[in-house]
């Protein structure tokens, strides 16, 4: 957990391990798991392992990004989505005159 929500999860540790530690893994916490990278954990450092999770990290929040891009993408026109400063400025104006009446 992280100051602002959950995180995602990065393994790091003997290849052969890490898809038995997975499978052991609480679904909740699985769900996270952003992917993994192979190391012998008795010779890791905090800063290595930032820098062999950094692009575990990196990939992952690419892919979630485009799954909330195309999630937006799909919403229906005429929605409460709107692109681009004056659409925005306008759904904006909309919301706030429909809670006013």
């Amino acid at each position: 957990m992280g100051a602002t929500g959950p995180q995602p999860l990065v393994a790091g540790g003997h290849a052969d391990s890490i898809p038995q530690f997975v499978g052991v893994l609480p679904a909740g916490l699985r769900d996270r798991f952003a992917g993994s990278f192979a190391a012998d954990p008795h010779t890791l450092t905090p800063a290595r392992v930032r820098e062999l999770a950094a692009p575990v990290i990196g990939h992952w929040v690419t892919a979630r990004e485009q799954r909330v891009a195309a999630q937006i993408r799909d919403l229906p026109p005429g929605g409460l989505t709107a692109a681009g400063l004056q659409e925005c400025a306008t759904a904006a104006n909309h919301r706030q005159q429909d809670l006013a009446e």
